[in-house]
């Protein structure tokens, strides 16, 4: 677990959304050639740092 502010953290976050969202993102990251885990992972640290979220470019 990673400490931030004297807080555990173990990494894991759950998030509700739509299922036409969820939909989405499957089929997105399908078309990535990655998991929906990481697919998202990576449009979130995209987001987080600035960066251009589009990472099926890469």
């Amino acid at each position: 677990m990673v400490s931030i502010s004297g807080f555990a953290r173990s990494g894991r976050f759950v998030l509700r959304m739509p299922p036409a969202l969820h939909a989405a993102l499957h089929g997105a990251a399908r078309e990535s050639g990655v998991s929906l885990n990481t697919y998202c992972v990576r449009r979130l640290a995209a987001a987080g740092s600035g960066a251009a979220a589009d990472q099926d470019a890469a």
